[in-house]
């Protein structure tokens, strides 16, 4: 960050600062000598580093104080760049099945961030009631942001399945988000 004395005489800076009640994710790491003055038309250079926890949007201020007490505020903002996947539909009903019928839904898994979204693998969970499941896409895969992918599911019906819409099997998704 750039601080530049606008005035025509020098400035005396008394601190340099973040705000108490603001994100202890910015931190200043490097804050310029403040017993020399800043001479009329010349900056400064303060560094601050941003080192964000997932799940939030950081705010904080940086509080600049000259000798006379004025407090200059900068607001400071920023959010981690992260892959945000959404599974649309989330769940997938197959309404009831007879003994070894087949039946095959899809669903589509979107990536709604700002990175890079990994799926590593996409597996049956071992809490399954049903295991004939086939699933066409198995394997790792990326989605670049805004992009999405059709995964087609079969079930072969290994027992008769009732059409009450209780769940008889759990997907599970491997991913970086």
């Amino acid at each position: 960050i750039k601080l530049l004395n606008t005035g025509n005489k020098p400035l005396n800076l008394s601190s340099i600062t973040l705000a108490s009640t603001g994100s202890k994710d910015f931190v200043l790491s490097q804050v310029p000598d403040l017993t020399a003055p800043i001479g009329p038309k010349k900056a400064i250079e303060i560094e601050m580093s941003f080192t964000p926890t997932p799940g939030d949007v950081d705010v904080s201020e940086l509080v600049v104080e000259d000798a006379t007490g004025h407090l200059t505020l900068v607001a400071v903002s920023g959010a981690e760049i992260t892959p945000k996947i959404v599974v649309v539909p989330p769940k997938l009903n197959f309404g009831g099945m007879d003994l070894n019928a087949k039946d095959k839904r899809s669903f589509k898994i979107f990536n709604n961030g700002l990175a890079p979204l990994k799926v590593s693998a996409i597996e049956l969970s071992t809490l399954s009631k049903i295991k004939t499941i086939t699933i066409s896409e198995t394997s790792g895969f990326e989605l670049k942001t805004n992009e999405q992918k059709a995964i087609d599911v079969e079930l072969t019906a290994s027992k008769a399945l009732p059409n009450d819409g209780s769940s008889v099997a759990l997907l599970v998704v491997h991913s970086n988000d």
